[in-house]
């Protein structure tokens, strides 16, 4: 350390999430947030290791760690993505082994303090052996989402990235803070015709471009509904602020595991906790369109090896941020694939439910797709 700093700094820095800090180490965790810049959000502890880590370091060191592998992808880990992006130069991805008894996917990280222009992506295979999934130029990728770094997908997952943002063509928003959620639950009546009233809908009534209201029971914190309504009147005077989101035109994107969504284009739904929506489109040939490539077959590819880091028993929660730089092709443009597209999106959302030629008109809207990526 006379030098200025370690040459290495190694570690398995403990594993406590931000709910267990937040009940149990309040001042600690006060204390970290102040004195640490990659403290921001929901952060667990690791965070702060791998900054004290990289501060111990001196010229030319280097630092590897083993930790979950969320902060590649998930929000709290944006500032340290960031901020060392040019320091990173090793991940080993650990999902085929057993590390730990906890049976979460840890990934081994390694940085250096000097920058380094390239990233070598490699995994343990089930026998422990190490395989090298491959070497990238940094010039390929940013600091937006690392969690593409441990597809063995990825050059066709850079290729993908090569498009518009979602948020090009549309507002992606939160329907409710999970206050307001709760505060909801007087509201909700079981009425199978409403009357000047909204359908409440959740996660688990979202199907590709269709819902199940009144078909399927929901369960909205503990209680169960087959006919949830929110009397508009009521609704207004309790959440003015959400009304407008209500009445809009929108695309209700299921917020967790499966990434399904269907188009309220007469501001009759209500979106529950826990779903995701999309408005403020153009016209409504965006909105059919988004509707399809939301719902394609490639885009569940996209989010299932982009955001593997945030899967929970084989599904991914989704937050705004993730589905708002989503690539989606440039919409704006006149081609017939486009227009063809635009149709087959019409037709599947006039559909009742029953699914008839679903499948013939989901597959020629997916050859399509893509074309066009």
């Amino acid at each position: 350390f006379e030098k200025g700093g370690f040459d290495i700094v190694i570690g398995n820095p403990p594993y406590i999430d931000s709910e267990t800090m937040t009940l149990t180490q309040p001042l600690e965790r006060k204390m970290y947030s102040s004195l640490y810049q990659t403290t921001k959000g929901n952060w667990d502890i690791y965070v702060v290791f791998y900054e004290r880590g990289m501060c111990l370091l001196g010229s030319h060191g280097k630092l590897s760690y083993i930790t979950p592998n969320k902060w590649l992808s998930i929000k709290y880990g944006a500032t340290m993505r960031k901020m060392y992006f040019s320091n990173i130069w090793k991940l080993c991805d650990c999902q085929n082994v057993k590390v730990f008894d906890a049976g979460n996917e840890p990934v081994i990280c390694c940085f250096s303090k000097d920058d380094v222009s390239r990233l070598s992506i490699e995994k343990f295979n089930s026998d422990y052996s190490l395989s090298v999934i491959n070497e990238l130029n940094k010039r390929k990728i940013d600091s937006s989402n690392l969690g593409i770094c441990i597809s063995e997908n990825i050059k066709l997952l850079i290729k993908i990235n090569a498009q518009k943002l979602l948020s090009d063509f549309a507002v992606v928003e939160n329907p409710f803070t999970t206050g307001e959620a709760y505060d909801l639950i007087p509201l909700i009546k079981n009425q199978k015709d409403p009357n000047d009233a909204y359908k409440l809908v959740n996660t688990g009534l979202i199907d590709p471009y269709i819902n199940y209201w009144g078909q399927n029971e929901i369960t909205y914190l503990k209680n169960k509904y087959l006919y949830p309504v929110i009397d508009k009147a009521e609704f207004k005077k309790k959440f003015s602020r959400r009304v407008r989101q209500a009445n809009a035109k929108k695309i209700i994107i299921s917020g967790m595991r499966h990434f399904e969504s269907f188009l309220d284009m007469n501001g009759t739904y209500i979106a529950g906790k826990s779903t995701i929506i999309v408005l403020g489109a153009s016209n409504n040939e965006t909105f059919y369109l988004l509707l399809a490539f939301l719902n394609s077959k490639l885009m569940t590819f996209y989010i299932n090896q982009s955001y593997s880091s945030l899967g929970i028993g084989g599904g991914i929660n989704f937050s705004k941020d993730m589905v708002s730089i989503l690539p989606i092709p440039n919409l704006l443009e006149s081609s017939e694939a486009l227009r063809k597209i635009h149709s087959l999106s019409l037709n599947l959302n006039l559909q009742d439910g029953t699914k008839i030629d679903f499948a013939s008109l989901e597959n020629q809207i997916d050859f399509l797709v893509y074309h066009l990526y």
